[in-house]
């Protein structure tokens, strides 16, 4: 707090320390001249040059948006007053007499590229925060005293629902959108959608996707009717999802494991093999959903052995063990990094090492939302993964969203679930069954 409350500062007095061009309404006619102004804390002093007058002795103060300035005519013997308003790049208001008068700093650079990110640091020597926007390096942002800052609700496209807020407002975490205006360093205008706000909303919404969703791999799609399958210990689930004019429809885009980054999608886009999220009116066996909303992907699901991982670009080359293709895998900050352990020892239920029981029923979903998380480090070349993907424009690179590292005892007992055979085809078969579920592991969070 006292680091934020050291940024509050910066909202005592407007800067115009520089160089202006001055336009005036005056009793000899419209006058225009070049103000030099230099400025402590409230304290205004400086130069203006205009003809006819030459140069004049400037002074005054500001006090907030509000400057009072003065110019001392030739001889010394009289001055003529201003005041207005400061308004970014630009001053304005009325003359002693009732002129108009305004200023615009000279040589105003272009503004900077509003920027969208999160709060990440605060400088508070330098009036800064820093912002890391969703793609691209940390943003330093400086504030001053003109610096507006609302605030909205999560999920609100617009400021029709925006609250006057301060900088001291602003916390670490905290989702902003920085704009700027021409001439002026510091930020113009701040929208704030806190983290608090974010995690409340975003905890409202898992709940009612776990209560009112369902997720799985569409087998059919007919007219209004997707029939999506999720596999389970206890056999395969089918949900029948209808889909009406009112239902809201989303696709992942490509190459991108963010739900923030789905897209809007039409029915006719779902096809077979698709993973599938909806929320809707649930019956009450569970066997058919109306979808309020439905979110869409086309997932691949991929097993090779590492032959390369390059932590400075995060990513990991692998030769797939079907095709003998090489493969790069890239791995962002959404993607899930897992490290199993010896899954057949845990089907059986025994200790590591001994034998496993191969037709133990076994949930394999709870296993992966259990296991702690895995870093780059812990891929090594030689072993074998599982990387759940989204379909990208190169098929040679995917985008991970769910990276098993140490997965070859995921292979035995993928075979051993579905009857022995290919490695790969036991796991797809678990694809979107034993991966996928109301929040699931193949898919995103459901926010992010």
């Amino acid at each position: 707090m006292a680091v934020l409350s050291a940024l509050l500062y910066a909202q005592d007095s407007a800067s115009i320390a520089g160089k202006w061009q001055l336009t005036m309404d005056t009793p000899h006619g419209t006058v225009k001249g070049d103000l030099a102004v230099q400025q402590d804390g409230s304290k205004v002093t400086g130069t203006c040059s205009a003809e006819p007058f030459g140069s004049m002795a400037l002074s005054g103060n500001v006090e907030g948006k509000k400057v009072s300035l003065s110019l001392t005519l030739p001889g010394g013997d009289a001055t003529f007053g201003f005041s207005g308003t400061v308004d970014g790049a630009t001053m304005s208001g009325t003359t002693q007499l009732g002129g108009a008068w305004s200023a615009t700093r000279a040589g105003t650079a272009a503004a900077p590229k509003p920027v969208l990110g999160t709060v990440a640091a605060f400088k508070a020597d330098t009036l800064e925060f820093a912002v890391k926007p969703d793609n691209g390096a940390t943003v330093l942002v400086k504030v001053g005293p003109e610096t507006e800052v609302v605030t909205i609700p999560p999920g609100e496209s617009g400021l029709a629902k925006a609250k006057p807020a301060k900088v001291t407002d602003l916390a670490l975490g905290d989702r902003v959108l920085v704009s700027f205006v021409d001439g002026m360093v510091e930020a113009r205008r701040i929208v704030l959608i806190s983290a608090d706000d974010i995690a409340r909303r975003d905890e409202a919404e898992r709940l009612d996707w776990q209560q009112r969703g369902t997720s799985g791999v569409v087998a059919s799609v007919n007219g209004a009717v997707v029939t999506i399958e999720q596999r389970t210990p206890q056999g395969v689930k089918t949900t029948a999802v209808t889909v009406t004019g009112k239902t809201r429809i989303r696709r992942y885009a490509p190459d991108s494991v963010k739900f923030t980054d789905a897209q809007p999608g039409a029915l006719g886009e779902i096809a077979v093999g698709d993973q599938v999220q909806a929320r809707g009116r649930k019956s009450d066996d569970g066997s058919r959903l109306a979808a309020d909303e439905v979110v869409s992907g086309t997932f691949l699901t991929k097993v090779g052995t590492v032959t390369a991982v390059n932590p400075d670009s995060r990513e990991i080359v692998i030769e797939d063990l079907r095709t003998k293709e090489a493969l790069t895998v890239r791995v962002t900050a959404g993607s899930q990094l897992k490290m199993l352990p010896d899954m057949r020892a845990m089907m059986s239920g025994q200790p590591h090492g001994a034998p496993a029981n191969e037709g133990a029923q076994f949930d394999i979903k709870q296993v992966l939302e259990h296991l702690p998380a895995a870093t780059m480090a812990d891929v090594k070349a030689g072993s074998t993964i599982v990387v759940t993907s989204t379909r990208g424009a190169n098929s040679s690179q995917l985008t991970a969203i769910m990276l098993l590292a140490n997965a070859d005892s995921l292979i035995h007992m993928a075979q051993a679930t579905a009857g022995g055979g290919d490695p790969m085809e036991a796991i797809n078969r678990m694809h979107g069954g034993v991966f996928s579920g109301p929040g699931g592991l193949s898919l995103p969070a459901i926010l992010q």
